[in-house]
């Protein structure tokens, strides 16, 4: 099953046609703090070496600058100076202002190949001469956005690189896309990076701290679809197992919860089968606003509701320090104010 939008939605974007709510916690993915980090990557010579997240390694005698990349990885490079010459994935939202999920990128500075699933204009990707292709990885060792039907041939224009975000924290997640700003030739040890990551680390373990506090508290992630409500499993999003591994007790949901992303089938009438203290509800544009949700009796009566015990899900904030950072300090405000055992 896909880890991005629950199975009734894959006409759509699946993980990330559309972006997520803006906020002003987050604006250290909009208001970029690492002009000197992105001032960082090396044009040096010497060889590109690197291993993905689907066990294949790239071997390049010199370090790749034509970069080709999904927005989420775009963005995530973006901070360390690496600048991809094209882009494909969720990069403006309907009003024409920047998704979230493509962080800092200058999208007037590279060539959009598409905004939405199954977007690749491939003869542009072409006209790009790419010497990398990198995205991220859902499902097997597809790599996301890249359509099926024309993967063979934007393959094997290039090589490639995935990045796995799936049953890994955005912890993980976020360190190897340093490893492979690394290895294409950035500094990762700049001031500008170094305080992102002391401010990534102090807010997580502030949020570690705020959790302990919170003895019984129980926390549900819920993606709203007008049909249904489907509850996000922990172990597979990298947003919630960062959030897990920091001590946010997030309800483990499903049959199978070492591989399901989502619960079973439940109707809204059934989402008090799992009570809670604390609802993150996802903010990404596919999914009911939170006004929307409120209009769905069953919802508006859950006690976390009732309490406004509400917190945004971001499940595809750009894999970068700043921005977790600011995950971070948004849920242990959230988790502070919680009160467990009102469910």
């Amino acid at each position: 099953m896909s880890l991005g939008l629950p199975p009734v939605s894959r006409r759509g974007a699946l993980l990330g046609a559309a972006g997520l709510a803006a906020s002003a916690v987050l604006a250290g993915c909009t208001n970029s703090a690492n002009d000197e980090a992105q001032q960082a990557a090396s044009t040096g010579g010497g060889p590109f070496d690197f291993t993905d997240d689907r066990g294949q390694t790239v071997h390049l005698d010199g370090k790749p600058t034509r970069i080709v990349a999904y927005a989420g990885s775009a963005a995530a490079l973006w901070e360390y100076g690496i600048r991809p010459v094209g882009v494909f994935g969720p990069q403006k939202l309907a009003d024409g202002s920047p998704d979230p999920q493509v962080g800092n990128v200058d999208l007037n500075a590279v060539t959009s190949l598409g905004n939405a699933f199954n977007e690749f204009d491939v003869p542009q990707y072409i006209k790009l001469a790419p010497e990398l292709l990198v995205s991220m990885v859902v499902n097997a060792d597809g790599l996301w956005y890249v359509p099926q039907d024309s993967a063979d041939e934007i393959t094997g224009r290039a090589p490639s690189v995935g990045i796995r975000m799936v049953r890994a924290s955005a912890t993980t997640v976020i360190e190897r896309y340093e490893q492979l700003a690394k290895a294409l030739g950035a500094d990762t040890e700049t001031e500008a990076v170094k305080q992102a990551r002391s401010r990534f680390q102090t807010a997580t373990s502030h949020l570690t701290d705020v959790a302990k506090s919170k003895g019984g508290l129980r926390v549900l992630a819920v993606y709203g679809a007008k049909d249904k409500p489907y509850l996000g499993n922990p172990l597979a999003h990298a947003s919630l197992r960062f959030l897990a591994e920091a001590g946010v007790p997030i309800t483990n949901v499903g049959d199978q919860p070492d591989t399901a992303s989502w619960a079973p089938d439940l109707s809204w009438e059934q989402i008090n089968r799992y009570p809670a203290d604390l609802i993150l509800y996802d903010v990404r544009t596919q999914a009911l606003t939170l006004d929307q949700l409120k209009q769905i009796d069953v919802f508006n009566q859950l006690p976390a509701v009732r309490a406004g015990a509400l917190v945004p899900w971001r499940t595809e904030a750009p894999y970068t320090y700043d921005s977790y950072a600011g995950i971070a300090n948004e849920i242990a405000d959230a988790v502070a104010k919680a009160t467990p055992g009102i469910a």
